[in-house]
């Protein structure tokens, strides 16, 4: 295992989740051990233990770290990108490029033997609902999204479809990928959301 180095700058605390994470994205949940990840940083368990005083714990807070991490994003995508198609687009291409690092057997694991950590994980996917709502009221306003669809349902309707998809055994059954089903899922909903111009704008990104 390679130990990893942090400028002393950083917070112990901070390091510990990002850290964490990484080595649970790469290991899986059942290889996964406090030891290791203490070895890893170059710290005692004890130190782990003392910001974490469980295993448990300490994934519960992994979690809501990388679940921050993916909030910053969205809140940079929308801020920066001009369109909403663009943000679409980028958000689209950011879930895809978390989902690819993780296998599905794992996530598995991870349902399987942390439900209470897998149900936030849920909840944490159905809370984006606003931000994607906040996105098609903009694609409204650009011309980019029909005038006559109910973006607030629509919106609860995206979230809710990916959330009941998005499960492991759906992509083990199908023996399909996330980014598999993350393209043909933006396809299939937003070409029927778009307007033409909207359209003319996906095409060009894809």
């Amino acid at each position: 295992m390679i130990r990893k180095t942090f400028p002393s700058s950083s917070q112990p605390k901070d390091l510990i989740l990002e850290h964490g994470f990484e080595l649970l994205q790469r290991d899986g949940i059942r290889s996964f051990t406090v030891e290791n990840l203490a070895q890893d940083l170059g710290m005692s368990k004890k130190t782990i233990y003392k910001f974490f005083p469980s295993k448990e714990r300490l994934l519960e807070k992994m979690f809501e770290f990388a679940s921050g991490q993916v909030i910053w994003h969205f809140q940079k995508i929308m801020e920066k990108e001009p369109t909403a198609i663009h943000q679409i687009n980028r958000i689209f291409g950011l879930l895809s490029s978390t989902a690819s690092k993780v296998s599905i057997r794992r996530l598995g694991d991870i349902k399987i033997r942390y439900p209470q950590i897998w149900k936030r994980m849920e909840e944490f996917r159905l809370n984006r609902r606003d931000d994607f709502l906040t996105i098609f009221e903009l694609g409204q306003e650009q011309g980019l999204i029909r005038q006559e669809l109910d973006v607030a349902l629509t919106a609860t309707m995206f979230m809710h479809i990916i959330n009941s998809t998005f499960q492991p055994e759906f992509f083990i059954q199908n023996n399909l990928n996330p980014t598999q089903a993350l393209r043909a899922f933006r396809e299939i909903f937003l070409r029927g959301m778009l307007t033409d111009k909207g359209i003319q704008i996906l095409e060009e990104l894809t």
